[in-house]
């Protein structure tokens, strides 16, 4: 609740500090007293548009701080939080310096913040109606709350909510499954030919270098033979080495065999020579054997060369990279053979939570529409005594189309409303206005008022063009609404002023050229007074005090 608002220079209030306290708090005066003073100072504090007329005349700037209590469970702590505010204690304080630059400054707990912020948490924690725009009830984007709230639909919200997460998560598993496999699916042609392509060639690692001897070997083939063949020539041939070491050896091993141990060493490793000679005459005639100098051949190991080679150029990998290249191909196309049947189970998933969540939906809406029928009738029989019996109004639950459904169900909600016989319906912004509004409002809030979050209300002369029965009936409603929310409340009407469970006086003091405005709590002769001037006029008169005492004790409320 508000506790303290600290005025500073605002027009014509040098230095002010006005203590509040819960319940229905009623500020009344003459008119031109400076009442709007009050609610446009609570309206800088909390962050509402500043105007320049607003800084007393001489003044370099108005100040305005206003102190509230936050109980621990308030939504403002999380916003305070939220945004970094320094909160230690049950009491916040929001401070407004406008300068005559037009200019201002906002604070929360002595941090500076935007006024943005300060508009945030104000909007929070103090709704106006009457000459201020600030009205919730008039934003169709709250209607759904304050429905829902009324009716109890929490633990429905949540089913909903659950539902609606659990739906959508599917749509965009299926979504990203489709994305990929049309991805896939556009590049399934040329992966099926790759893999075709390489199964049928079958790539194999080494086989690059392998190739490339057996081709180096073959194109210098004629030359090759040429030289093994006067290489062997020459090793065994009738003038070559191979004979001649062999006669060698057999004058060795005749003559110097039996001479001395270190000649049979001799003989030895020339046989020894021998044997190598005979061998390397072996391997030429093996490789001459082996080599095959067909064309055909050669242009099959050129061909199959080449293609590797090209294989290797148009997938931008190693020819040693080719086996593996085709395994991946072969993986791709399984995934992709996968892919299709995930695609299919996604889908199943979406359809099966669609049907979940329509179910709790429709569970949701079916409450709603209950909810709105008797909202319906508790607003009109609360609208009837303060002479708006004429006055109709709809709670529209309209079903949306499926694309607009969300977390909060399948409807958006809209209250509609006429004042008078014949008129369409339509928001409640455009049904009436001044006090009208107001009051209508005022109906709205007491068969709201545990459903509204906001902790205070104000209401400008909410009495405003009534009397009599009608204003005793606005009293009741304010005091019954003050159960639930602080009221402020300015008014007029003595009826509605006596039923305050506290009440502020507004006064112009005329100081030779100075002018200034007060504000001052009452106490029980004091309210007396008040009230008698507001029945009588200028002149109190003793039957008007009379009838403000009556009026008071009637209503048995304390100063």
């Amino acid at each position: 609740m508000l506790q303290v608002l600290s005025i500073t220079n605002v027009v014509l209030v040098d230095q002010l500090d006005i203590d509040f306290k819960s319940g229905l708090c009623v500020l009344t005066g003459e008119t031109g007293a400076g009442k709007s003073i009050l609610l446009d100072s609570l309206g800088l504090a909390l962050g509402l548009r500043a105007d320049q007329r607003l800084i007393r005349p001489g003044a370099s700037d108005a100040i305005v701080t206003a102190v509230f209590d936050l109980p621990q469970q308030s939504r403002v702590i999380k916003l305070l939080r939220d945004n970094d505010i320094v909160f230690n204690d049950d009491y916040l304080y929001m401070r407004r310096i406008l300068k005559n630059d037009g200019k201002s400054k906002a604070y929360i707990n002595d941090q500076p913040v935007s006024i943005g912020l300060l508009r945030q948490i104000g909007e929070n924690l103090v709704e106006f109606h009457g000459q201020f725009e600030n009205r919730c009830l008039l934003d169709q984007r709250n209607h759904r709350q304050y429905l829902d709230s009324h009716g109890n639909c929490e633990d429905h919200l949540a089913d909903v909510n659950h539902a609606f997460t659990m739906w959508q998560g599917s749509k965009i598993k299926l979504a990203e499954a489709r994305q990929e496999a049309e991805k896939l699916q556009d590049e399934e042609n040329f992966f099926e030919y790759a893999f075709k392509e390489l199964s049928d060639f079958n790539p194999l690692r080494g086989e690059e270098t392998e190739l490339s001897d057996v081709r180096r070997f073959m194109v210098q083939g004629e030359k090759l033979l040429q030289f093994l063949n006067k290489t062997k020539n020459n090793l065994s041939g009738d003038n070559g080495i191979e004979p001649a070491i062999s006669s060698l050896l057999r004058d060795l091993d005749n003559n110097l065999a039996e001479s001395h141990v270190k000649f049979r060493e001799i003989i030895s490793a020339i046989s020894q020579a021998l044997d190598q000679i005979a061998q390397a005459s072996c391997i030429i005639d093996e490789i001459h054997s082996e080599l095959d100098l067909n064309p055909k051949k050669l242009e099959i190991v050129e061909e199959r060369l080449f293609t590797l080679r090209k294989l290797s150029r148009k997938h931008n990998v190693e020819s040693d990279e080719l086996p593996e290249l085709k395994a991946q191909f072969e993986k791709k196309l399984e995934f992709l053979k996968n892919k299709i049947e995930v695609v299919e189970s996604l889908q199943n998933d979406v359809d099966v939570t669609r049907i979940e969540y329509l179910e709790k939906a429709e569970a949701l809406s079916n409450v709603r529409k209950i909810t709105a029928k008797r909202l319906e009738t508790e607003i009109i029989h609360e609208l009837e005594p303060l002479r708006l019996k004429e006055a109709q109004v709809s709670v529209q639950v309209e079903e949306l189309k499926e694309i607009a459904w969300g977390k909060n169900g399948l409807e958006k909600i809209t209250f509609l409303a006429s004042t008078n016989p014949g008129s369409e319906l339509a928001p409640l912004g455009n049904v009436a206005s001044g006090g009208e509004l107001a009051r209508f409002m005022l109906a709205l809030k007491v068969v709201l008022a545990e459903s509204d979050p906001v902790p205070i209300l104000v209401f400008d002369e909410v009495d405003a063009g009534i009397g009599g029965a009608a204003s005793d009936a606005v009293g009741e409603r304010l005091h019954k609404l003050a159960d639930n929310v602080q009221v402020l409340v300015v008014t007029h009407s003595p009826q509605v002023a006596a039923k305050g469970t506290h009440h502020l006086r507004v006064s112009k003091n005329i100081n030779g050229d100075s002018v200034m405005t007060s504000i001052l709590p009452l106490d029980k002769s004091a309210r007396i007074e008040e009230i008698a001037r507001m029945l009588s006029g200028a002149e109190v008169t003793d039957e008007a005090r009379a009838a403000a005492d009556r009026l008071l004790s009637g209503q048995n409320n304390a100063a």
